[in-house]
């Protein structure tokens, strides 16, 4: 055995073996292609695969971005919502606080014109007619309704110290009915039928009148029962206006009560009953109405349906002549000219007969002539007595055509004219004037 050196014995070796090692090189270089393009294709996968690692871990860094981004985007979303909601709280609450503090408001100003309202009904009970026009005059400007019906009716009617007005009556009630107010319908349903401050117009006066009785107002219950009195858009029929009236008349309307009272009185649309009619004037009276007053001081004065009291028909015309009644004035004058009820003062009897003749009383005009020509509380005055007697007979007062015919018949005052004294005599007998029928007679008439 020889010892040989490594890479000598190896030399040898493949020197031994080289024949056989230039066979096989065409498959082992084959061999060697296909393992380095094997270990390429394996370079390739694993780079591609480390690529395509590399894009996933990045797509996934990405979706974990924007996955954060939406998450904070949906936050900032979440929290501008809920900002929105806090203003949309904080705005509703303002809004509610605003409705609250208006409403506040107008219940504030509610409570005051009612207050007011209530100040004017009390002065009128107290007859402090003026404080009360005042009163309901601020109310209704405070835009209470049921003011503008209560102004408008006194408006209407005129009271000491609050003249009449009827244009200003019209446009109260007409800015009542704009506020919805029953009453104020009444009141211009009135205004309508009697044409007080504005044209007559009895059926639209008639519907409003009725609105307002349906509504259950009195001042409609009156305005529609006066429809029915006097027949105006409506069959004439008493007993409904007196139904209507009673109606009205319960509550306190005191022109209701009024009419009550003449119905009752006369025995129209209802059985005649003094007693009944001095119970309404009572009612209407107590509320200043002088219409009642003057009524009521008569029934007392001759004591029809209560006991006579004349104390107390002075007591009850001094009321309404105060308010400027001119009958009031006239029977007061009567009063105190034959001493009844009060001591006799005949110049306070020539007064109050002045007050009453300037307002056009024929009864006045009447009685002061006889003061002048009599000479009793002024001066003797055959001429003024003339005068007089002229004004209230062209009212067809009986009496005083008869003694305006004694005038002319004896030259007293006029010139003497027999056939103007037998044409008035004629007048005055023809209404039941005895004194005259008996002139007539003595005339050969």
């Amino acid at each position: 055995m020889v010892k040989v050196e490594n890479g000598v014995g190896r030399a040898l070796a493949v020197e031994g073996l080289q024949p056989e090692a230039d066979a096989g090189r065409p498959w082992l270089r084959r061999r060697l292609s296909e393992a380095g393009a094997a270990v390429s294709d394996e370079a390739l996968s694993r780079r591609a695969f480390l690529e395509a690692e590399a894009v996933a871990v990045e797509g996934m860094e990405r979706t974990r971005v924007l996955g954060e981004e939406l998450l904070q985007a949906k936050a900032q979303i979440a929290k501008l919502e809920a900002e929105a909601r806090i203003q949309d709280v904080i705005i509703q609450s303002k809004d509610e606080q605003l409705q609250q503090a208006k409403f506040t408001q107008l219940a504030a100003a509610s409570a005051a014109a009612d207050y007011v309202f209530q100040e004017g009904q009390r002065l009128y009970g107290e007859q402090r007619y003026s404080d009360a026009a005042q009163r309901w005059g601020q109310a209704a400007l405070l835009q209470h309704a049921p003011s503008h019906a209560y102004l408008s009716n006194m408006l209407n009617d005129g009271k000491p110290g609050v003249g009449k007005d009827g244009k200003r009556a019209f446009e109260l009630a007409a800015a009542g009915v704009a506020l919805g107010c029953a009453h104020s319908k009444g009141a211009l349903g009135r205004c309508y039928v009697f044409a007080l401050g504005v044209a007559e117009d009895a059926a639209k006066g008639l519907a409003l009148g009725r609105e307002s009785a349906a509504a259950g107002s009195y001042f409609g219950q009156f305005v529609v029962g006066s429809c029915y009195y006097s027949g105006a858009g409506v069959a004439r029929d008493k007993a409904k206006a007196v139904q209507l009236w009673r109606l009205a008349a319960a509550p306190g309307h005191a022109d209701a009560q009024f009419n009550l009272g003449v119905m009752f009185s006369k025995g129209e649309g209802v059985a005649q009953d003094q007693a009944e009619a001095v119970r309404s004037w009572r009612l209407a009276a107590a509320q200043g109405h002088a219409d009642a007053q003057n009524n009521l001081g008569f029934m007392f004065e001759k004591g029809q349906g209560a006991a006579q009291d004349k104390a107390e028909a002075v007591r009850l015309y001094r009321l309404a002549a105060a308010q400027g009644h001119a009958g009031a004035q006239n029977n007061l004058g009567r009063m105190f000219d034959n001493g009844e009820g009060v001591a006799q003062g005949k110049a306070e009897a020539v007064r109050l007969y002045r007050l009453a003749a300037a307002q056009g009383d024929a009864g006045a005009q009447f009685n002061l002539g006889l003061m002048f020509g009599n000479g009793e509380g002024v001066l003797q005055d055959k001429a003024e007595a003339v005068r007089l007697y002229r004004l209230a007979a062209a009212q067809g007062h009986a009496a005083a055509q008869f003694n305006l015919g004694v005038s002319f018949a004896n030259g007293e005052g006029v010139e003497l004219d027999q056939a103007e004294a037998v044409r008035l005599f004629r007048l005055a007998a023809a209404q039941g004037q005895a004194n005259a029928a008996a002139a007539l007679q003595q005339l050969g008439m």
